[in-house]
């Protein structure tokens, strides 16, 4: 009797780490077609403008380069390249011509349902080809209906050459509050004019979490 309640215990708890389990990214999807679902929402490839005004516009679809090779509208701006197990993105300095300068590559997360979603995963395998300073690069997280017509910054960081980013640790990415029809982004870019930097995006996941009290 002991042992089969101890059985059922076991079970149920099995269950529930199952069901409040985080919602891992469909990466051989978004490698395959630029877009995947997972039970918590859809995922997709995306690129912006307004790299460095601290908000994003105009979301526009990358470039279907096959195996995984995605470009932005302009491939001179940068790209993403997907493997097994890392998202990467490509990123170049401004290089004062409008279709470069404003363009940054992004991960768009699109929730079922309204509601406040923890971010996580990590950031690494850094590098920028001209600079080997700790803030060459930024790693942002915005928030924006999925008309992708203007998304306001969640968080931001400064990141450079050998670094790692650690998403969960960001307090501000444990709970943020979306209405229905609005995203998360998340994106990585090299700062400045000039040279090239990036990184890889890697076990990027999210969760439906309690408000914040």
């Amino acid at each position: 009797m002991k042992l089969a309640t101890i059985a059922t215990a076991l079970c149920l708890l099995g269950a529930t780490s199952t069901l409040f389990s985080a919602d891992e990214w469909p990466l051989t999807k978004l490698k395959e077609a630029g877009t995947g679902d997972s039970p918590l929402g859809a995922w997709s490839l995306a690129a912006f403008g307004g790299r460095d005004d601290g908000y994003l516009v105009d979301r526009a679809d990358l470039k279907n380069g096959g195996g995984g090779q995605w470009a932005l509208p302009n491939p001179e701006a940068g790209k993403v390249s997907i493997d097994g197990e890392n998202l990467n993105i490509r990123s170049i300095g401004m290089r004062n011509d409008a279709s470069i300068d404003s363009l940054l590559a992004a991960l768009v997360i699109a929730p079922k349902k309204a509601g406040n979603y923890a971010l996580s995963g990590k950031m690494s395998e850094l590098w920028c080809d001209n600079d080997d300073g700790k803030d060459s690069l930024t790693w942002a997280v915005y928030r924006g209906l999925a008309d992708g017509k203007k998304f306001k910054l969640v968080v931001t960081g400064a990141t450079g050459k050998g670094e790692t980013v650690d998403l969960g640790a960001s307090e501000e990415l444990k709970g943020v509050a979306l209405a229905a029809d609005e995203t998360m982004v998340l994106t990585l870019f090299k700062k400045g004019h000039w040279g090239a930097g990036g990184g890889n995006l890697t076990g990027i996941s999210i969760d439906k979490v309690a408000a914040k009290p």
